[in-house]
C-alpha cells in the first residue's frame, strides 16, 4: 500500500480546507458568518378551571360503591388539558372515602380525571374535592352517607342493679347500623324475660329515656331488644334482696375510706361510695390456743363477688439459675423432717419433771460432792478439753433417757469454744479434717459469738468452756430410704441432764452430760439407706444447722441452770421460731445487711455473696413463711405442732414483732433465752408488752406486705421460681349466703367482696342461734379505689 507522508498529508487538507472558506465567502456576499434561525416550540396549554364530567352518587350506605367521578381539566379555549396531576379528597380530610385507582390521578390526552368512589363507614355530609395546581376553585360534589339497617342496640348504661322491692332506675338506647351510626328513626320493641322480676317503662322515642322498676329482691332479668336476628342485645337487671338503705335500723355506718375497720359487734355496715370498691374482711382469732380453730359464718348483704384471684397453692422453690454449684437444690430436693423434730421436742418436755434432780445434781457438782456431773472421758487426755486424735464414746440415740446407742468418735478439731468429733462409722467421701477444722473455725468466730450475743451463754455442765459437735452417720440413719424429708441435726436436752443425783437416784442414766448437738454427714454413695447427700450439699447447710441447734441447746440450758425459776423447757413453736431467727440472724452478719431496712428481691440478687448467704442461712425460712400464707386460716405462728406453716410464721412474726416494737434488737433475743415462762409468757416478757396486738397486727401485715425488714412480694416474686407476691387464699363473702368462716388461735382467715357504687353494705357475722366466739375478731380494709381499678392494699 502507498502511503502519504506526513507533510504531504498536511499540504492536501490544507487545501481542502482553504477552498471550504472561499465557498463560505462566497455564500455570505460578505466577510461575515451567518447562522440558520432557531424555530421556538408552541407554548403549553394553561389549567385555568376544572369541571365535573362524571359525578359518583350523592347519597349511600356506608362502604357502598358510589360510582365514578370524572373531571376535565381545561384551558381558557375550553380545550382539554391532558398531562396534568389531579387530587382527589374529602374536604373533611382523610375520613374513609376510598378513591380506586389512587387519591392522584393524571389526565388523559383529552384532559380528563377518573376515579371510582367509594363511601366512607360513618354517616354525615361531605364534600369530595377534585383539585390541580394553579386552579383556584376545586370541582366539588355534595354527598351524604346515611345509616345502614339496624344492627345493634346500645343501652346506657350496660347494665343495672336495683336493691329490694321498688327500686328503680332509667336506662337510654340507641339503636345503630353495623359500623356503629346511629338510627334516630327507629325505636326497637323491648321484651323482659321475668315479669315478675322488674317492670317496664320503654322509651317512647330514639334519645328518651326509659324506666326498671324492681317488684321482687334477690333475683335477675333481661330487657332484650330483638332489632337483628341471633344477636342477644339488651340490658341486664340484678336485683339485690335487700334496700339500698340496708344498714337502717341494724348498724351504723361506717366511712370505708378511713383505713382499717375493726368490728365492735355481730353486724358491721359500710357507707355508700360513689365508686363502690374491693374490699379485705380479715377474721382473726385472738385465742392463744394455736392448736385451736374457732370459726362461724359471715353473710353479705349488697355485695358483688370482686376481682381479688383465689390463688392455687403452687409449687414454688428459689432460682437457682445464678448458682452453678447449688443448681441440683431443685423443687425435688429433700426437705427437713420436721415431724423428727416434733417428736424430740415433745419427749424434750416430758424431761421438765427432772429439772429439781438436775438442779440438785449441779449443785452437788459445785460443792464437789459424790454426785458430780462428768463430762464426756477422753480417752488418751483424759482432760475436760482434748486433745485432736482423742477418743471418746458417746451416746447418739434420739430418745431420752433410755436405749442408748454408743458410737465411738474420733476428736477432728478442737477451737476456743469448739471441739468437732467424727463417728468412726461415718460414710467414706465425707468431710476431711480440714473441713471439720473449717467448721470449728466457723463455730467459734461466727456462730458462737453471735448466738451468745443475740440469746446469752450457753450452760457449762461439763466445766470444759467447749460447745460438743457430734457429726455422725446416725443422723443419716434417722432418714429412711426413699424419704422425701431428711433430719439435719438435733440437739437433745437429755445430754444437760446428769446421770445421777447421788449413788442411790439415778436422773438420766444415758446423758452424755455436755453441751453438745449432733449433725449429719455427706454419704454420697448412699450407704444409709440408699439416701445420697453429697458432700456440697452438706456443706451449705452446715453453718445455719450450727447456729440453729445451738440457739436451742443455749434456751435448754439456760432454762435448767440458770433462770431456775423456770420449770419446763420452750414450748416447741417458740423455740423453734428462735432457731430459724438464729439462721436470719447469720445471714444478716454475713451479708451485711441489717434489719428494719424493708429489703427486696434485688438485695438478694444484687452479689453473689448476698446470694450464697441467703441460700444458705435464710431461704428456707422464705419458703416456709410462703407455705404458711397459703393457708392461714388452718395454721398459725402459735401453733402447738411443729409443721413447716408453723416455722415459717413464727419466724415472720417474731421478726415483726420485734421490728415494731423496738427501735434496735439490743437485748430483745436474750429476753427470750431468759425467760422462765413459756410461749405467750415468753413473748410477753421479751416484747414487754401483751402480744395479742401484735399477733393481730401481723394478720393484717401479711395481707398488706408491710413488714419493716423484708418486702416479701418483692422477694417472692423476684427470687423465687412460680411464687405469686401473696399467695393468700381469699374466701368469697356471697350475697345473701352464710359463708363458714374460721382461723386457728392466732391467725387469721382472710376473705373478699365488693360493694355496689351508691348503696350501703352489710355484713352479718353469726346468727342470733349461734353467735360469733367472743375471741373472733373481724377487721375490715378496703383494697383498691373503686371496682375498676387495681387491687392497692
Amino acid at each position: 500500500m502507498h502511503r502519504h507522508s506526513p507533510r504531504r498529508s498536511f499540504g492536501l487538507l490544507t487545501r481542502v480546507a482553504l477552498v471550504l472558506l472561499v465557498a463560505s465567502w462566497g455564500c455570505g456576499g460578505s466577510g461575515e458568518s451567518k447562522s440558520t434561525p432557531t424555530i421556538p416550540p408552541p407554548p403549553k396549554p394553561k389549567a385555568v378551571r376544572v369541571v365535573i364530567v362524571t359525578s359518583p352518587a350523592k347519597t349511600g350506605l356506608p362502604r357502598s360503591a358510589a360510582g365514578d367521578y370524572a373531571v376535565r381539566v381545561e384551558d381558557a379555549a375550553g380545550a382539554g388539558v391532558p398531562g396534568v396531576r389531579v387530587d382527589f379528597k374529602a374536604l373533611s380530610g382523610p375520613t374513609g372515602f376510598l378513591f380506586t385507582p389512587a387519591d392522584t390521578v393524571t389526565t388523559d390526552s383529552a384532559g380528563i380525571a377518573r376515579v371510582a368512589v367509594t363511601f366512607r363507614t360513618f354517616a354525615g355530609t361531605d364534600q369530595l374535592l377534585a383539585s390541580t395546581a394553579g386552579v383556584i376553585e376545586p370541582a366539588l360534589v355534595n354527598v351524604t352517607v346515611i345509616p345502614g339497617p339496624p344492627a345493634f342496640v346500645m343501652f346506657t348504661p350496660g347494665a343495672v342493679r336495683l336493691f329490694g322491692a321498688g327500686d328503680s332506675a332509667t336506662f337510654q338506647l340507641r339503636v345503630t347500623d353495623s359500623y356503629l351510626n346511629v338510627l334516630t328513626n327507629v325505636v326497637p320493641d323491648l321484651q323482659v324475660s321475668d315479669s315478675t322480676v322488674i317492670s317496664l317503662s320503654a322509651p317512647a322515642t330514639p334519645g328518651a329515656t326509659g324506666t326498671v322498676r324492681a317488684l321482687r329482691g334477690g333475683a335477675s332479668a333481661f330487657v332484650s331488644a330483638p332489632i337483628a336476628a341471633g344477636q342477644p342485645f339488651g340490658l341486664g337487671v340484678e336485683v339485690f334482696a335487700y334496700p339500698r338503705d340496708v344498714c337502717a335500723g341494724v348498724a351504723t355506718p361506717q366511712d370505708p375510706v378511713a383505713g382499717l375497720i375493726t368490728v365492735a359487734d355481730s353486724v358491721a355496715c359500710l357507707a355508700p361510695l360513689a365508686d363502690g370498691g374491693e374490699y379485705a374482711l380479715i377474721v382473726y382469732n385472738e385465742s392463744t390456743d394455736g392448736g385451736t380453730s374457732l370459726g362461724t359464718t359471715v353473710t353479705g348483704y349488697n355485695v358483688l363477688q370482686q376481682t381479688i384471684p383465689v390463688l392455687s397453692r403452687g409449687g414454688m422453690r428459689p432460682s437457682f439459675a445464678r448458682m452453678p454449684t447449688l443448681a441440683r437444690r431443685s423443687a425435688s430436693a429433700p426437705k427437713l423432717d420436721l415431724r423428727f423434730h416434733q417428736r424430740l421436742m415433745e419427749q424434750s418436755r416430758s424431761l421438765s419433771r427432772l429439772f429439781g434432780p438436775a438442779r440438785t445434781a449441779r449443785s452437788f457438782a459445785r460443792a464437789g460432792s459424790v454426785g458430780r456431773i462428768r463430762g464426756p472421758s477422753y480417752s488418751r487426755s483424759g482432760s475436760a478439753v482434748p486433745m485432736v486424735g482423742d477418743t471418746v464414746s458417746l451416746n447418739v440415740s434420739d430418745t431420752s433417757c433410755t436405749g442408748a446407742i454408743i458410737r465411738g468418735f474420733r476428736v477432728v478439731a478442737v477451737g476456743s469454744k469448739s471441739i468437732v468429733l467424727a463417728d468412726t462409722l461415718n460414710p467414706v467421701g465425707g468431710f476431711t479434717d480440714a473441713d471439720y477444722a473449717r467448721f470449728a473455725a466457723r463455730f467459734d468466730t461466727l456462730v458462737y459469738p453471735l448466738d451468745v450475743g443475740a440469746f446469752d451463754a450457753p450452760s457449762d455442765i461439763d466445766g470444759n468452756g467447749h460447745v460438743a459437735i457430734l457429726f455422725t452417720k446416725y443422723v443419716n440413719e434417722l432418714t429412711p430410704a426413699n424419704s422425701p424429708y431428711f433430719v439435719g441435726g438435733f440437739f437433745h436436752p437429755r445430754d444437760l441432764f446428769p446421770r445421777t443425783q447421788s449413788p442411790s437416784f439415778g436422773v438420766c442414766p444415758t446423758s452424755n452430760e455436755g453441751e453438745m448437738f449432733y449433725m449429719m454427714v455427706p454419704d454420697p454413695t448412699g450407704v444409709v439407706h440408699r439416701n445420697q447427700f453429697r458432700l456440697g450439699f452438706v456443706d451449705t447447710l452446715t453453718t445455719s444447722i450450727l447456729a440453729h441447734e445451738f440457739q436451742h441447746l443455749i434456751n435448754a440450758g439456760r432454762r435448767m441452770y440458770v433462770n431456775t425459776g423456770a420449770t419446763s423447757f420452750e414450748e416447741t413453736w417458740l423455740d423453734e421460731g428462735l432457731s430459724h431467727e438464729a439462721e436470719e440472724l447469720l445471714f444478716f452478719h454475713e451479708s451485711g445487711f441489717a434489719p428494719r431496712s424493708q429489703l427486696e428481691g434485688n438485695s438478694i440478687l444484687d452479689t453473689w455473696p448476698h446470694f450464697s448467704a441467703w441460700v444458705s442461712d435464710d431461704a428456707s425460712n422464705f419458703v416456709n413463711f410462703y407455705l404458711y400464707l397459703s393457708d392461714p386460716a388452718n395454721h398459725s405462728p402459735i401453733d402447738v405442732g411443729d409443721a413447716l406453716e408453723t416455722r415459717g410464721a413464727t419466724w415472720a412474726f417474731l421478726r415483726f414483732a420485734v421490728d415494731e416494737s423496738f427501735a434496735s434488737d439490743a437485748g430483745v433475743w436474750q429476753r427470750f433465752a431468759n425467760s422462765t415462762t413459756t410461749g405467750i409468757g415468753t413473748l410477753s416478757f421479751a416484747l414487754q408488752k401483751d402480744p395479742k396486738p401484735l399477733l393481730r397486727d401481723f394478720a393484717v401485715a401479711n395481707m398488706g406486705n408491710r413488714h419493716p425488714s423484708w418486702n416479701f412480694g418483692s422477694v417472692f416474686t423476684e427470687v423465687f421460681v412460680g411464687a405469686s407476691w401473696n399467695p393468700i387464699p381469699f374466701g368469697r363473702v356471697k350475697e345473701g349466703i352464710a359463708v363458714p368462716v374460721a382461723a386457728k388461735g392466732g391467725s387469721a382467715g382472710y376473705y373478699a367482696f365488693a360493694v355496689p357504687p351508691g348503696v350501703q353494705t352489710l355484713l352479718r357475722f353469726g346468727s342470733s342461734a349461734a353467735p360469733p366466739n367472743g375471741n373472733l375478731r373481724f377487721m375490715l380494709l378496703r383494697t383498691n379505689l373503686g371496682l375498676s381499678g387495681p387491687a392497692n392494699w
